[in-house]
């Protein structure tokens, strides 16, 4: 990149002088640093030749003996984690996370973006390029699409202290409503283009929060549909004892009515209704009118309904089912309007109707079963819960040959190596096992696999933290690969306690922050806060709110369309764990 100098203005001779000075200290500083990065090229070079090759050393049992590479006796940081023959292109691999303050804008906002660039592999911040590039160009340009695609706003920005890119939008009082996308470009190699949706509508901002869940993702005819409304005044506190009226219509038709509920001390209304024992459109609406005081509010949710015929997508763990060898499936149900569905399916052989296995759904409409197919017979899924689901659901053919893999576990914590089960369906000689963060190699091994019995591997993630990719190769061709998720060490704990239990509109706020690790001690922390009316945030159906920064840099990039995102980290959900295997065996699927 060159610097170019504005000639907007008439200057004098001595503005020009000084102009002169500027660019030759500019020269000055570009030449260096082309020089000092001459110099890092060559360092990097020379550890390259330097490198010993070394092999894995197998023995007759099929187990793995440790083998010490150059540069194991050297003590290394948690980010120190990838091979010499890496490191330029570790050192230029960075992705930024973006986000807005608000999912939902009027005309006339004005709209808060943050961009926090991250390194691929390590989470490390990037750091804050210097003067001279600074004075170069911008090195990002936000730009603005509308629901058509156009470009409706850009800016240039450059990238400031703590590796945060932050600009903002007013939103002009004519603009279109409508779902608009936000992307953040680099003139920096390697920076992937960034991006967030936001929506702008015009609304009237709620008294009161609601939220309604239903116990089951999925209804059949004739079922009982059983949802709970939530709700909170938009100062925080619950309407206890608020009135409550629910009703429910399907097809058109209203099949639910009923008054008298009454908030409780939690702000929860349950209601129980039957949905009609034929339906035809399976389009349905559960509705509720609060009334506290004297406000009256309103919420709405479509109610999961499950005709004859659903979708459900199979993914095969590792990319294929083999036949007489165990094998394990994930599958992804869907409603007719796109959301997950909670099913219940039996596993069928197709020539005889014989029952194999059993496959159930456990989050976000997501399950996953194992069973063993035989060679030259099919299978499909039979779904019988909820009941009148006529369309049968075909696995995908088993193959003859082939490698299946089957995590030893839903994650990995921090200290464990990352483990799996290898079966292959004939004797496999040489089959190179290699684990990866992003594009970067971390461990690898070779093995003799013997027909139809099982082998355990465990390879060392060598610190690596978060989605890491597993390949099996033979003769140099990928045969089986997954995705797996591996916790870090490292935790971060912010605490933040407002000087006051309540404020006045238009009055200063003060607020304190506490940062510490995973050891409960102090640490320092750069902390982005971000303040908005909250009842805002709760306009979107909880499960499709905007992912935080732990859920952006440790899944979202790694999977095709991310929901309920709190639920993946959340400490006091037992079914976490297991919520993160389901997401990367479907949305994070690879074959």
């Amino acid at each position: 990149m060159k610097f170019f100098k504005g000639l907007v203005h008439k200057k004098d001779k001595e503005e020009k002088k000084e102009d002169k000075k500027n660019e030759k200290k500019v020269e000055e500083v570009n030449k260096a640093e082309e020089k000092a990065e001459e110099k890092k090229v060559e360092k990097v070079e020379e550890k390259r030749e330097e490198k010993v090759v070394q092999h894995e050393e197998i023995s007759e049992s099929n187990e793995v003996k440790e083998v010490k590479r150059e540069g194991d006796d050297i003590p290394r940081t948690p980010h120190q984690i990838i091979g010499k023959e890496m490191e330029m292109d570790a050192l230029m691999h960075y992705r930024t996370h973006l986000s807005t303050d608000k999912p939902i804008y009027r005309p006339g906002d004005r709209v808060h973006f943050r961009g926090v660039i991250l390194h691929a592999l390590t989470r490390i911040p990037y750091s804050k390029p210097s003067l001279a590039e600074n004075l170069r160009y911008s090195p990002a340009e936000l730009q603005v699409a509308s629901p058509s695609g156009d470009k409706v706003f850009s800016a240039n920005l450059n990238i400031g202290t703590h590796s945060v890119v932050s600009g903002f939008w007013d939103i002009p009082k004519v603009q279109a409503g409508g779902d608009y996308k936000a992307k953040l470009v680099y003139q920096f190699e390697n920076f992937a283009v960034a991006e967030r949706e936001f929506n702008i509508r015009a609304f009237r901002s709620p008294r009161v929060k609601t939220q309604i869940k239903f116990e089951k993702k999925g209804y059949g005819a004739g079922e009982e549909a059983v949802a709970t409304l939530n709700v909170k005044r938009a100062e925080g506190d619950v309407p206890v004892g608020a009135s409550v009226v629910a009703s429910a219509r399907v097809d058109g038709v209203e099949v639910f009515s009923k008054d008298g509920f009454s908030v409780d001390e939690n702000g929860d209304v349950t209601v129980r209704f039957t949905l009609p024992t034929s339906i035809e459109t399976g389009e349905g609406t559960l509705s509720f009118r609060i009334t506290d005081g004297g406000s009256v509010e309103s919420a709405s949710q479509t109610i999961p309904i499950l005709l004859q015929k659903m979708k459900v997508d199979v993914y095969p763990e590792g990319g294929y089912l083999v036949a007489g060898c165990p094998s394990r499936f994930y599958v992804e149900a869907f409603t007719k309007t796109g959301d997950p569905a909670d099913i219940q399916a039996h596993i069928v052989q197709s020539d005889n109707g014989t029952v194999v296995g059993e496959v159930k759904t456990a989050h976000e409409g997501r399950g996953k079963a194992t069973f063993t197919p035989l060679q030259g017979k099919k299978y499909h899924l039979k779904v019988h819960t909820p009941s009148g689901i006529l369309n049968e659901i075909p696995l995908p053919e088993a193959k003859k040959d082939g490698i299946v893999m089957t995590s030893s576990s839903d994650t990995f914590q921090s200290s464990d190596k990352v483990t799996f089960t290898l079966f292959s369906a004939k004797d496999t000689k040489d089959a190179k096992v290699s684990l990866y963060k992003s594009k970067f190699l971390l461990n690898s091994a070779s093995f003799d696999l013997k027909a139809s019995q099982p082998l355990s591997v465990s390879l060392d993630a060598e610190g690596a933290s978060g989605v890491l990719r597993v390949t099996v190769e033979v003769n140099s061709k990928p045969v089986t690969e997954r995705i797996v998720f591996k916790h870090s060490s490292r935790v971060l704990n912010i605490e933040v306690t407002p000087t006051k239990k309540s404020y006045s509109p238009g009055g200063q706020v003060e607020i304190k922050l506490k940062a510490r690790d995973e050891n409960g001690k102090p640490i320092a922390a750069f902390i982005g806060l971000t303040v908005t009316d909250d009842s805002v945030l709760e306009m979107v159906e909880k499960r499709k709110q905007v992912p935080r920064l732990p859920e952006m840099a440790l899944l979202e990039d790694e999977v095709d369309h991310l929901q309920d995102c709190e639920f993946y980290f959340n400490p006091k959900e037992e079914k976490a764990n297991e919520a993160i295997d389901l997401l990367l065996g479907t949305q994070g699927w690879r074959r």
